[in-house]
């Protein structure tokens, strides 16, 4: 039985807007619940970035006020070079966090060199470079921050290693080098194992946004990912010059069907009809929802509302082609779906819950003029 649309009073002017192509409907798949927002390890640098500017600016303007006291006009001079390195840097590179970061961490190595090359090693200059290996590794990660504190450190040492016999003893050098190996271990240990502990929460984390919106049995989204997608996708409508489609889909006589063969085959229909639904809605902005036992939406766009009723028309023949036997369905020997309509001109003002209300009352039109049909506003 070839089926047909059941035409409602409509806006023929509004319907045939022609539309651009808008942003992706149900591109956002977040859960609020669910979601850190931001990616752990990302994060994670990022927060490290913001401490080693404000770190940098305090202790070298706190360097350089207390060596100006102690009258030390090396490290004076040294400390507030760098610093007005750093602010110049900071003036320029204020909005790019990351960057101004990693130019701050390079003048810390240099600086801590260059300070231990003029000062011959003495005073409290090398104990820095801890400071250095473990920023270093957090903000290079485990791998590359390896290879660049051990080239920090052979520098470091090599110098260290002029000023033995003159300046440093040798059983202060030895000590110092183990402490820098231990430190260089434990660093790299510590952060290989937050960086791996940080990975497998992200799986975690996207293991459970998945399961937050899909359905299990059919493999499309849930009622849940539709109420987040919904207000998005009518909001991105009204902004653009686009026509939103949004249709309720009920299959015909389902109970029924369950009862004559089985709840297995019931679910075997369900997944029959996701699927074909996904085949038939495949671009970007396309999105297929199961959000309830028989029930079905769907959201896409058209070029214009007639194109958006041939497309629903389409679809619902599909269903009905696809000849999954049905002796309880009066409407059909085959399983078919009865479809509400409710498409959204640009500038429309509909509240989502309107425009639910209004879907839902043309599903059951029809219903009510026999099933296998598209009843649409």
């Amino acid at each position: 039985m070839r089926a047909s649309a059941t035409k409602q009073p409509v806006n023929i002017k509004s319907y045939c807007m022609k539309t651009k192509a808008g942003n992706k409907v149900g591109e956002n798949k977040e859960d609020s619940n669910l979601s850190f927002k931001i990616d752990n390890i990302s994060d994670r640098k990022l927060t490290t970035a913001k401490f080693i500017i404000i770190f940098s600016l305090v202790i070298l303007a706190f360097l350089s006020i207390g060596n100006y006291l102690y009258d030390n006009s090396v490290l004076f001079y040294s400390n507030s070079i760098l610093l007005c390195v750093v602010i110049v840097n900071i003036l320029f590179f204020k909005n790019k966090i990351m960057l101004l970061s990693h130019i701050i961490l390079s003048l810390m190595a240099l600086g801590i060199l260059i300070i231990v090359y003029l000062n011959k090693g003495q005073e409290y200059v090398p104990i820095w470079s801890f400071v250095f290996i473990y920023i270093a590794m957090i903000m290079y990660g485990y791998q590359s921050g390896l290879f660049v504190v051990i080239g920090f450190c052979l520098i470091l040492l090599s110098l260290l290693f002029i000023w033995v016999g003159d300046t440093i003893n040798m059983l202060e050098f030895v000590r110092f080098t183990a402490v820098v190996v231990i430190s260089i271990l434990f660093s790299y240990i510590s952060e290989r194992q937050i960086t791996t502990t940080l990975l497998k929460l992200s799986d975690t984390q996207k293991h459970l946004e998945k399961v937050n919106q899909i359905d299990s049995l059919t493999n499309i989204f849930n009622r849940r990912q539709f109420d987040a997608d919904f207000s998005k996708a009518i909001n991105t409508s009204k902004r653009s010059n686009n026509t939103l489609a949004f249709a309720m889909i009920d299959i015909d006589f389902f109970k029924p069907y369950n009862d004559t063969y089985g709840h297995q085959k019931g679910d075997e229909a369900l997944i029959s009809v996701a699927k074909q639904l996904k085949r038939k809605l495949q671009r970007a902005s396309d999105a297929v929802y199961r959000i309830g036992g028989e029930e079905f939406a769907i959201l896409y766009r058209a070029e214009n509302a007639q194109d958006a009723i041939n497309n629903i028309i389409d679809i619902q023949h599909s269903i009905e082609n696809l000849k999954i036997e049905h002796q309880a369905n009066k409407a059909s020997c085959f399983l078919t779906i009865s479809v509400g309509l409710h498409l959204f001109s640009p500038g429309d003002d509909t509240s989502p819950e309107e425009a639910f209300k209004r879907c839902d009352e043309q599903l059951y039109k029809a219903k009510d003029n026999g099933r296998n049909k598209v009843s649409y506003t």
